[in-house]
This record gives structure tokens, sequence and C-alpha cells, in this order.
């Protein structure tokens, strides 16, 4: 469930819009911090300028405008319990709940949404961009429409592959990412029964997810040595290359995992850590010791909050 407390309501004047006794109509605006979405929903208001100031800018104590306030505080309420009720904030979906038009819609939208917001959440910020990202170029790809999940088949997903790729848009990695995310999106449907099992596009009988293939070049002894012993022109250059050789020297660490390393994880002689790349995507965590080395231990010196009332 979405965390409705990242979406934002307000009431605004429209300025563009004005009958005949002067009357402008108020509109919602209502915007998603995580998922950056944000539109305009109809009200049953229509006031004039100086009656909308009054009662909602200005908070004017006249009778007149404390009713009209009030009127405008509950239709917000109602407007803030769909939401709750809904768990997320889907313009379509939300106009169908509270005008009584019908039930939830869960559409593409709405799991890709689900998914950002619980990366989001949950310090996945790197995964919940490939999912933003998927979710864009596909749409994109889509005459700028969300498309169906009948509409995604194994044909549908070939010419997207053939699209991205013979007009250069995407690298052979980044369409594997890009539907893997896809592919995650269509099996967390199927299980809530949002999409029947006939309907997956993936798998041995469908469209097979392209792997790119990374040329990894090993730096000789001779070229590590040559880094190692080369002179820094600044102090940031400096730190560049001690956590470079840190990261070397500790089962090839990425930034993140050097960064998240706490007091309470250094030992006598060595460290542990847990990959954060992995952290939700294995059943069994099991800590990894690295031995530390004089120069690893001067960098932990030099670079690390030693304040012994921090974890």
């Amino acid at each position: 469930m979405e965390n409705t407390d990242s979406i934002t309501l307000s009431l605004e004047l429209n300025k563009n819009h004005k009958n005949k006794r002067g009357q402008h109509s108020v509109r919602l605006f209502v915007f998603n911090s995580i998922t950056k979405d944000k539109c305009y929903i109809k009200t049953p208001f229509k006031l004039l300028k100086a009656d909308f100031e009054g009662a909602w800018l200005k908070k004017n104590s006249k009778a007149k405008f404390r009713n009209l306030r009030m009127e405008m505080l509950k239709f917000l309420d109602s407007v803030d319990s769909c939401i709750l009720e809904l768990g997320r904030f889907d313009k379509d979906e939300f106009k169908s709940v509270f005008y009584g038009n019908g039930p939830q819609k869960k559409d593409l939208k709405y799991y890709y949404d689900k998914k950002i917001t619980d990366f989001t959440e949950s310090g996945g910020l790197g995964t919940a961009d490939q999912y933003q990202c998927s979710y864009k170029f596909i749409k994109k790809y889509n005459n700028d429409k969300v498309p169906e999940f009948n509409q995604i088949t194994p044909k549908w997903l070939i010419k997207f592959d053939k699209h991205c790729t013979d007009k250069g848009l995407l690298t052979t990695s980044s369409i594997g990412m890009y539907l893997r995310c896809l592919k995650s999106i269509f099996n967390l449907a199927i299980h809530e029964g949002a999409v029947s099992n006939d309907k997956y596009p993936f798998g041995k009988f469908g469209y097979i997810i392209p792997k790119g293939e990374n040329i990894k070049k090993a730096l000789t002894k001779e070229q590590v040595q040559k880094l190692y012993e080369s002179k820094s022109a600044t102090p940031y250059q400096k730190m560049s290359k001690d956590f470079w050789f840190f990261s070397y020297l500790s089962y090839v660490l990425n930034l993140k995992d050097i960064l998240m390393i706490k007091n309470k994880d250094l030992e006598e002689g060595f460290f542990y850590f847990e990959r954060k790349k992995t952290l939700h995507t294995v059943k069994t965590r099991t800590p990894i010791k690295v031995y530390l080395t004089d120069f690893t231990k001067e960098v932990i010196r030099q670079y690390g909050d030693h304040n012994p009332d921090k974890p």
C-alpha cells in the first residue's frame, strides 16, 4: 500500500474559468511527492475571487466566510477519506470511486506506482528509479498511453525490443533491465488476481528477456601498483583514490556498502557487512567477513566518524 502521507491536497481558484456572474470554478490540486504525479480535480464550488480569498486564503471570521470554509474543509475530508480507503491516488481510479462510477482499477500504472513507492520507502531508490524509467519508456512506446495488460503480448514485446534496438534508444542491458521490471509487475498482478496466468507474456513459450554481455577487463598487477603509487593533484582525488582501493581490498565493496559500515561492525582486525544490493532479494543473509589491512585501517581512521555514541 502506498504511503498516502506523500499526497498533498490544495484548493485553487481557476482564474482561467469564469462564468457570467464573475464566479471562478475552484479546483483541487493533487500532488504525489514520491511518484511526482499531479493533476487537477473538479470541485462543486464556484466562487467570486473575493469570496474564495475571504473563506480560504485570509480565513475571514465573518459568518458567511466561516460557513463557506467549513463546506470546503468537509469536501477535502471526503477526498482524504477516499484516498485513504484506496491506499493510493490515481486520477481515474479516484474519480471512479469518489463519484461512484465503479470499482478500483488495478492497471499497469497502479502496479508500477505500487512498486516505485515500496522501493522508495524501503530505501531502494536506485531500483525505484529503474521502475520509473521502465514505466515511462513503455508508455512512450505505446503512443504515450499506458498499455493494458492484455495488450502486452510476446509479439508486442518483440516489437518493443526491435524498436528500441533499431532506433538506438536503449542498449540490450537497458532493454533487459526495463522488461525485468515489467515482468515483476506481471508476476505481482497475477499473484493478486488482477491478471490471469494465460496473459503472462514471458517465459519459455513467450518472450525471452535479453541479457547484455558486459566486457570485463581486469587491471594487471603492474597497473594496480602504478595507480597506487600515483600522486593525487587535489584532496578530492586523494579521497576518491582511497575509497577505490578500500573497495579493491574489501571484496570490491560498492560505495553505498562502504558508507553504511557502522562502528558496531568493526572488530579487531576485521569487519562484517551485508551487501545492500541483495538485501531484499535473498532469503538467507550471511554477513561477509572482511579482514583489515594497514591501508584500510587508515582509510577508516581518516574518513570514519568515531563518535562512541553512534552505532
